[in-house]
């Protein structure tokens, strides 16, 4: 299970997350909705410990973890996939070199099969 109570988060000194209280049970799938600026994401990379300033208690499994860094949360089970832009131009540049990479095999077949009709003629 998976808690936050009266969880704060600060960014340099805006206080951004204010008393988040939210309980997350095993094999529960919850959805953050809000507008733009809500805290969702924020309210993640808290949890993550990626925002490092936060206050208030986050337990993973009864056991507090607002004060581990992120890549102990992670090693706990615990991940975060980010929607933003980034993440889709990276995919964007593997799809596009791997459709390169596509090209040349198919045209690299194409100049062999050739080579070789031209082989089976003699």
């Amino acid at each position: 299970m998976l808690e936050t109570r009266a969880l704060n988060a600060f960014y340099d000194e805006s206080h951004v997350l204010r008393g988040v209280d939210l309980t997350v049970g095993r094999g529960e799938v919850v959805t953050l909705v809000g507008r733009n600026g809500a805290g969702k994401t924020t309210t993640l990379k808290s949890i993550m410990g990626i925002v490092r300033r936060r206050t208030g208690d986050i337990t993973f499994e009864n056991e507090s973890i607002v004060a581990l860094s992120s890549d102990k949360v992670a090693r706990r089970g615990i991940g975060f996939v980010p929607e933003e832009r980034g993440t889709q131009n990276v995919y964007a540049v593997r799809v596009q070199g791997f459709r390169a990479v596509r090209a040349y095999i198919d045209s690299f077949w194409d100049v062999a099969l050739s080579q070789l009709e031209e082989l089976a003629q003699r």
